[in-house]
């Protein structure tokens, strides 16, 4: 994209794999199953889940990506919250890879373990977080990741995000396998 352009990924846009989207959740109590093809990622206290969800070729020289080394003034992320929670969830920038397919509560990819169960400590995602997402309402809400963008365009290593639980109220929100395109996020 050329400077100062807006651009939009949202998979089932018409951009190709540009806007493929990798999305699932992780529960403790299932830490061996994969989650990765529901419509629907929850995250919750109890039983204990997490989602994960990344854009993974929005970055590179190809037609419709934002070339490494952009400057990146403005990104938001929105998603179609279906069912709210008391307590918004904590989203973290995720510094290890994962497979959508085979990522599970103790797994990241088959046979290679998160460092911290769940992606849920300092070895699987920033120490910092990108801010809470606002999930205590339905319908569409968004979280500024500008700097999320930002750092990934200057080169460190884009595997999304993880949503981690701050209450035993679970929030649900639409995955890239909902039915309704534009409620993907």
């Amino acid at each position: 994209p050329a400077s100062d352009e807006e651009v939009t990924f949202q998979k089932g846009d018409g951009q190709g794999d540009v806007s493929e989207t990798d999305d699932a959740y992780m529960e403790s109590d299932d830490e061996d199953d994969n989650f990765g093809d529901r419509r629907s990622l929850n995250v919750d206290g109890r039983p204990h889940n997490h989602a994960v969800l990344k854009f993974p070729n929005i970055f590179g020289n190809g037609a419709g990506q934002i070339p490494l080394g952009s400057t990146i003034n403005s990104a938001t992320l929105t998603l179609r919250v279906s069912n709210t929670t008391n307590e918004d969830p904590t989203v973290y920038r995720i510094i290890e890879s994962w497979k959508e397919s085979e990522v599970t509560w103790d797994e990241r990819r088959d046979d290679v373990n998160w460092s911290d169960e769940g992606a849920d400590g300092t070895g699987s995602h920033a120490a910092t977080p990108v801010g809470r997402f606002p999930m205590t309402r339905s319908g569409f809400q968004s979280l500024d990741v500008t700097d999320s963008l930002q750092l990934w365009s200057n080169g460190q290593l884009n595997e999304g995000w993880v949503f981690v639980d701050n209450s035993t109220s679970g929030a649900d929100f639409h995955s890239s396998e909902t039915r309704k395109k534009g409620e993907r996020p």
